[in-house]
């Protein structure tokens, strides 16, 4: 599939933005990347877009992406010159209203964790589509095509719920590894060549069954002599201990068992 001829603008050069600019560079497709100021614009990537500042975006591409934070997309989108071609932000948690202004609007949310500095090792991910219309869908949806195998539709209302259940398995699971690495780092061992083995072995079972079918560990035996071996491993990190605690009770109370007290 090709859009040979089409121009999309990109407005901001964070995480998100940068990660778009870099998939649709390889495309047939005409990238232009709108930021405050070049610096912010990733090197590998100065030389294959077109860079413009937010006072000279182009009026005439035929999409315009606007990979903002949350709380900033209906300021920058007010503050837009007349665009004539598509609008879309690309906010999991973010309705079409902010994009009020513009009569052909949409969300491209792609469902994927992006850090600029860092290359995805998983290219193909959902991307999310909301529009105004259809006509508007089918122009949204044949874009994200070009980077994407499994693009769907997926109103506010859904996409609000996949968002949120991306927090449980990507931020809070971060945060877990970070709990991990902290242990490691008191116990003094090699977290990368011990944990990383586990991590991969857990996430990859997920393929093969459900995660309420996979659970391991001491709470779901309710070994608790074990469970009070790691607190007072804890005890001296108040948080990491707080932590443990907390979710070893979420575990027992999940599989009947009492928690601790």
């Amino acid at each position: 599939m090709t859009k040979k001829g089409k121009h999309l603008v990109i407005i901001g050069a964070g995480n998100v933005g940068t990660h778009l600019a870099r998939l649709f560079s390889n495309c047939a497709v005409k990238v232009t990347l709108a930021t405050h100021t070049s610096s912010e614009v990733a090197a590998d990537i100065k030389n294959q877009i077109e860079i413009c500042t937010m006072d000279s975006i182009p009026v005439d591409a035929d999409l315009y992406l606007l990979a903002l934070k949350d709380s900033v997309i209906s300021e920058v989108a007010s503050a837009l010159p007349d665009l004539h071609g598509i609008v879309a932000h690309t906010s999991g948690s973010v309705g079409l209203e902010a994009l009020s202004g513009f009569p052909a609007r949409g969300v491209f949310y792609p469902f994927q964790s992006f850090r600029k500095e860092i290359s995805l090792t998983v290219n193909d991910f959902p991307i999310l589509i909301e529009a105004s219309d259809s006509a508007v869908e089918k122009e949204l949806m044949s874009f994200a095509g070009l980077i994407s195998s499994s693009a769907m539709v997926a109103p506010e209302d859904v996409r609000a719920g996949i968002h949120t259940a991306g927090v449980f398995v990507s931020n809070f699971t971060n945060l877990l590894y970070c709990a991990g690495w902290s242990v490691a780092e008191m116990k003094e061992f090699d977290a990368s060549k011990l944990l990383w083995p586990l991590i991969q072995e857990t996430a990859l079972r997920l393929q093969y069954k459900q995660p309420s079918d996979l659970q391991t560990g001491p709470a779901i035996r309710d070994d608790r002599e074990t469970m009070m071996k790691h607190l007072e491993i804890l005890k001296g990190n108040s948080e990491l201990f707080r932590l443990y605690k907390e979710l070893s009770n979420a575990l027992l109370k999940k599989y009947g068992h009492e928690e601790l007290s």
